[in-house]
């Protein structure tokens, strides 16, 4: 017997929309005049707490999740990022790596880190989607007077603080992340340089009393950079 036209095309056409689906899911959202409509910042806390929603006009969908280390980052990649099909993804965040590890093993945290970030940047870039990288911030050497004069101390005697071990690892694995972006052509937001001035420490002003977190002030400079910046985020 044979299937009328009506039934063949209620059999058929489900299909064939299940089938058009990975292709169509591969294509960025656009706007009504076919610019990129979303920048998806996927990271940790320091991504979680920043107060951003567009950069440069384009709505911006935070991503961030306290606590992630980039493990955690690329294990729900699929979901936080990719499924919202952005035009951009800006990648941010490492410190829970090296903050939760013993120092012995940070040789491997770092091997790890890079090979991490390396699969979320082909992850996107198969996905058509363009993909900004953004240093870690480091640690301050101190949130207030008391301190200071500790920290200095410590200098003094030859002595290396929690903050100081942190931020070696930081900015080596910023280095190799400065080195790999340009390697693959991807642009870099220097978050670091932002928030510490003098190259190394965070600015205490940019640091809650936890010694770790981002404050208010902090994310106002991180705004104001970003702002000069926001042609990365239309090419």
């Amino acid at each position: 017997m044979f299937m009328s036209i009506k039934n063949f095309a209620r059999a058929v056409l489900p299909v064939l929309a299940l089938l058009a689906l990975p292709a169509a899911a591969q294509d960025p959202v656009t706007d009504t005049a076919g610019n990129r409509a979303v920048i998806v910042v996927i990271g940790a806390s320091y991504a979680q707490s920043w107060p951003i929603t567009e950069i440069g006009g384009t709505r911006v969908i935070n991503a961030g999740v306290g606590g992630n280390e980039t493990r955690d980052m690329l294990a729900r990649f699929e979901k936080d990022v990719l499924a919202h099909r952005p035009g951009h993804v800006l990648i941010w965040g490492f410190i829970n790596d090296y903050t939760r590890t013993p120092a012995e093993k940070h040789p491997q945290v770092a091997a790890a880190i890079e090979q991490r970030l390396t699969q979320m940047v082909d992850l996107a870039t198969a996905r058509n989607i363009r993909v900004v990288l953004a240093t870690e911030v480091t640690l301050p050497n101190a949130t207030n007077w008391s301190g200071s004069v500790l920290a200095s101390i410590y200098g003094a005697i030859g002595r290396k603080g929690y903050a100081d071990r942190i931020n070696k690892q930081v900015m080596n694995s910023n280095r190799w992340l400065v080195k790999f972006a340009a390697d693959r052509k991807l642009p870099v937001l220097d978050l670091q340089a932002a928030l510490a001035p003098e190259g190394f420490h965070r600015d205490r002003r940019y640091t809650l009393p936890d010694g770790s977190h981002l404050n208010s002030a902090a994310y106002a400079a991180l705004n104001l950079y970003v702002d000069t910046q926001k042609d990365l985020f239309s090419k």
